[in-house]
């Protein structure tokens, strides 16, 4: 008795792929209808609603590594804005397929439109945020935080031909110190500690905290401050 090659396909990958037809058809339905009756509240209602849902699952909460890590929101608000501003917006091939009806060449067009406007969203938050953590990123350089601050001249030669696990140590001694004087917060001590471990950049570490990076920035200056005259004040073995 002969078998069914395809008998053992997984039910749920079928499953999977009705959803996004019927999402598409509904999405292509829904644009159909905003379009003939371009100042009716319902119908535009109906399509941004779908649209959305299909952000959504495009780019879900918690999708998203590295830089874009927490990011998914403003990617999909940002697609979204890029959608009817530039995307939808002039979609020559659109436009012709919209006039004809045809929802299976509105369906092609609008998935094109929607992945591309998710493409470039994510490419634009990235080079955002890699010019941000370039600005503000760890180097060995200890004290050299957002405000370029620099130790006295005098000092850098004897400091920074010391081992870096001594530059290290150097450091968070001054972090020690500054805590113990309240100079700074514990937390903001052991914020930088992380980023000197980790070697991860300001904004990530400002999401890992729930604070926003301009507040990471600052609590980071406030500690440079300090450990500059730490370091100012510290003899350094010749």
């Amino acid at each position: 008795m002969k078998r069914n090659k395809h008998s053992s396909a997984p039910a749920f990958s079928s499953e999977k792929d009705n959803k996004t037809t019927k999402t598409s058809v509904a999405i292509a339905k829904a644009w159909l209808a905003k379009h003939k009756d371009a100042n009716c509240l319902k119908t535009s209602r109906a399509f941004d609603v779908l649209l959305d849902k299909t952000l959504r699952r495009i780019t879900p909460n918690g999708s998203e590594t590295g830089l874009l890590r927490g990011l998914e929101g403003e990617i999909r608000q940002r697609a979204a804005h890029s959608l009817f501003n530039r995307h939808l917006a002039g979609n020559g091939n659109l436009l012709v397929a919209t006039e004809k009806g045809s929802q299976a060449k509105i369906r092609k067009y609008l998935a094109q439109a929607i992945y591309s406007a998710v493409k470039y969203s994510k490419l634009e938050i990235l080079d955002r945020e890699e010019r941000i953590a370039e600005k503000h990123q760890w180097t060995d350089d200890v004290d050299y935080f957002e405000n370029g601050s620099v130790i006295h001249p005098s000092n850098r030669k004897s400091l920074w031909e010391l081992p870096v696990e001594l530059q290290l140590q150097l450091v968070y001694a001054g972090l020690g110190l500054a805590v113990r004087e309240k100079s700074i917060p514990s937390e903001t001590a052991a914020m930088i500690r992380t980023l000197i471990k980790e070697n991860c950049s300001v904004s990530e570490i400002a999401r890992r905290i729930k604070i926003s990076p301009q507040a990471a920035h600052q609590r980071i200056k406030r500690a440079g401050v300090c450990l500059k005259r730490y370091i100012d004040e510290s003899e350094f073995p010749m």
